[in-house]
């Protein structure tokens, strides 16, 4: 049985693929047609606080 997929998910896939492979944000926002990195964070998932506490308990470690 097959999956329905629709372009969405397969754009979202895209850009997460992307980024993970260490590809430039900028590059990417630009294939998805997202004009900010707000609005692309929000896209793909990525909670901005959740990342600032993440570096924030990595800094205190290599400080």
């Amino acid at each position: 049985m097959r999956i329905p997929l629709s372009m969405r998910l397969g754009r979202k896939t895209f850009a997460t693929l992307n980024i993970y492979q260490s590809i430039p944000k900028a590059q990417v926002m630009l294939a998805t047609g997202h004009t900010t990195e707000k609005s692309f964070n929000r896209y793909l998932g990525i909670d901005e606080q959740e990342l600032v506490q993440a570096y924030r308990k990595t800094a205190h470690r290599v400080a």
